[in-house]
């Protein structure tokens, strides 16, 4: 008996059932055997996987980086990120993901995100939270509106009839100042905004006398027409 078959042999003894069916020109899988090859196969790919996986973390700059944005932030920060990645780790395959802060933070903590950007109010229980900039926020007008004669403006000085609160909160402290919609204050507006991307509403917002919060990130990359003052 060859080395193979005495192996195979014991196998079947400590399983307690057979592998192969040995007829005399003919050696076959059983229905069990059959199996037994099949669920091996996935082990040995398995196996493999892990190795390819452990060659791609010797070389940190080959392991996929996928980040997290909120709405406020993606139009504005792709550039920002794309460049220095680019120059220092062109290797690198960089997804960025859009998303609110309460959904991403989930995803960081299911590990389909590995890392997300939001703003410092947010919380987990189970993540950590390293603050890598600041900045301030803006209540963004058009040019020419009659708010922008103002030399400051605070978050309770916004105008509850044309000002656009998001139906989401994005993390920022100063949100809870900002002026409440109770259904009546923009309800002769005729057209409910809220449900828009950040980037349209800002779109909207220079034509038109609405106005709502943004960041600096956003100020600084705003388009022509729209005035924005320190909140």
């Amino acid at each position: 008996m060859s080395p193979l078959a005495n192996q195979i042999e014991k196998l079947e003894q400590e399983l307690g059932t057979g592998l192969f069916l040995r007829l005399n020109n003919e050696v076959r899988p059983t229905l069990y055997g059959a199996r037994v090859v099949e669920r091996a196969g996935r082990l040995l790919n398995n196996a493999q996987k892990i190795r390819d996986t452990a060659t791609e973390f010797r070389d940190p700059e080959t392991v996929p980086l996928t980040v997290g944005m909120n709405p406020t932030l993606a139009p504005y920060l792709t550039g920002y990120l794309s460049e220095p990645f680019s120059s220092l780790f062109p290797w690198m395959r960089v997804t960025l993901v859009e998303g609110l802060p309460e959904n991403m933070l989930r995803m960081v903590d299911d590990h389909l995100l590995d890392m997300a950007l939001a703003a410092k109010i947010n919380s987990s229980a189970t993540l950590d939270f390293t603050s890598i900039w600041s900045e301030p926020l803006f209540l963004a007008l058009r040019k020419g509106h009659p708010l922008c004669t103002l030399p400051s403006i605070t978050p309770e000085d916004a105008p509850p009839y044309d000002f656009i609160r998001l139906t989401h909160c994005f993390g920022y402290e100063l949100e809870v100042r900002l002026p409440k919609q109770d259904g009546s204050s923009r309800i002769s507006k005729g057209f409910d905004l809220t449900t828009l991307r950040f980037e349209s509403i800002c779109r909207h917002i220079c034509r038109s006398d609405d106005c709502t919060i943004v960041s600096a990130l956003a100020a600084e990359q705003r388009e022509p027409n729209l005035c924005c003052f320190g909140s």
